[in-house]
């Protein structure tokens, strides 16, 4: 897995000590910290779609986008990343028709 040093370091010493159940105040102030900054950069590539004018190729960009902020709502505040558990539900991992049919409304 990688995260980086510089943000896990302010949390414990040793990355593989999230594993552990008294590390979870700490594993989950880190993963949160992570899943927040990545969703700084959620406005920007909606910003960026916002501009697309082509049908298939905003369906292209937004796709992927929707289920990578869906990803990084799952995770927040989720133990289960550390314990190896099922954290995205199947239906996430398959792009379906209702997904393509909102992204068309979109476009």
């Amino acid at each position: 897995m990688f995260w980086p040093k510089e943000v896990w370091g302010r949390y414990t010493r040793k990355l593989d000590a999230f594993k552990a159940p008294e590390n979870s105040a700490a594993a989950l102030g880190c993963l949160n910290e992570l899943v927040t900054d990545a969703l700084c950069h959620a406005p920007h590539s909606l910003a960026y779609m916002a501009k697309l004018r082509n049908r298939d190729v905003f369906r292209f960009c937004a796709i992927p986008q929707v289920m990578a902020i869906g990803t990084l709502a799952l995770c927040y505040n989720n133990h289960h990343v550390f314990t190896g558990k099922d954290l995205i539900p199947a239906f996430l991992l398959h792009p379906v028709r209702p997904l393509g049919s909102a992204c068309h409304r979109l476009a």
